[in-house]
């Protein structure tokens, strides 16, 4: 890995399609980034694949090859870890810029739930008093 998230080539696993011009994606995800809590969606699962020495993230009728960089967020990816916590581990582990850190994982993630392949849960108010 290139010990920052983004590597040398940009955003991590980021398609060159831009935002709309509106911006709303990018409100959408700073939004979620505190609370939102995902997990891979039915029937995706990130695997080490031994034979080809590579990460491929498996889903139905597709199979993505993540570089290094997605390989690391996808790993705390749980459905038990918020987008924040997730941030917090990977500047902490990589000793990035907690900014730079979490504009990466917000549009990697963005990308990801806008294909199906990750599902997003917001906890209620009520959730975190509990």
């Amino acid at each position: 890995m290139s010990g920052t998230p983004g590597g040398r080539h940009g955003r991590p696993g980021a398609s060159a399609e831009p935002d709309g011009a509106d911006g709303k994606r990018d409100v959408m995800t700073a939004i979620l980034a505190a609370t939102g809590v995902p997990k891979l969606a039915r029937g995706v699962r990130l695997r080490n694949d031994e034979a080809r020495g590579q990460w491929v993230l498996l889903a139905p009728e597709r199979v993505l090859n993540p570089d290094p960089v997605a390989v690391e967020i996808l790993k705390k990816v749980d459905g038990a870890r918020s987008i924040d916590t997730i941030v917090d581990e990977l500047a902490s582990t990589f000793s990035v810029e907690r900014e730079r850190v979490a504009g990466d994982v917000d549009s990697f993630l963005a990308g990801l739930v806008e294909k199906g392949m990750i599902e997003l849960a917001v906890p209620s108010i009520g959730d975190a008093a509990s």
